[in-house]
C-alpha cells in the first residue's frame, strides 16, 4: 500500500477501476474450481466401494434407479470401502423405484474429511445389507 493511502482509498480505486465509461459496474469473472466426475453403475450386491480417498467436497450427486424397488445410497466418511455391520453412513439418500434424483450440495459441498465410501442397499437401516439389482447409475462431482 503506497504511503498516505488508506484501505478505504484503495477499495474505492478498485471500484472506480471496475466502472466503465458509461458509469455501470463491470461484472468481474469468478473462477470456481473445476469439479472431477465420479461414476458408479450398480452390480447385483451392496456395491461396497471406496469411491474417493482423501479430503473431498461432494458438489452434486445424481442417481438413476432403473430397478422396480427403492434403493438407499449410503455415503461414508471413509477412505476405504465401508463395512455394513459396523460403519455408520454420513448420508443416507432414498431413491424411489424407477426414478431419477439429483442433489446439489451448494458452493462449499458436502465435506468428507477422509474420503467417500459408498454402499447401495435395498433398505434404510444404517447397517442394512440387502442387495440391490444391477444397472442403477450414480454420478457425482467433487473438488
Amino acid at each position: 500500500m503506497p504511503l498516505g493511502e488508506s484501505v478505504a482509498d484503495l477499495k474505492q480505486k478498485q471500484v472506480n477501476a471496475q466502472v466503465n465509461a458509461g458509469g455501470t459496474l463491470q461484472p468481474q469473472p469468478v473462477t470456481l474450481p473445476a469439479g472431477v466426475p465420479l461414476l458408479r453403475v450398480s452390480t447385483a450386491d451392496t456395491n461396497l466401494a471406496a469411491w474417493r480417498a482423501g479430503s473431498t467436497a461432494l458438489q452434486e450427486l445424481t442417481v438413476s434407479n432403473l430397478s422396480a424397488s427403492p434403493i438407499f445410497v449410503k455415503l461414508y466418511n471413509k477412505a476405504t470401502a465401508p463395512v455394513l455391520a459396523t460403519d455408520i453412513p454420513l448420508v443416507v439418500i432414498p431413491v424411489a423405484a424407477n426414478s431419477f434424483l439429483s442433489i446439489e450440495f451448494g458452493n462449499v459441498g458436502k465435506r468428507f474429511a477422509l474420503g467417500v465410501g459408498l454402499a447401495i442397499t435395498g433398505a434404510a437401516p444404517v447397517t442394512d445389507a440387502t442387495t440391490v439389482g444391477a444397472g442403477c447409475i450414480l454420478s457425482a462431482t467433487y473438488v
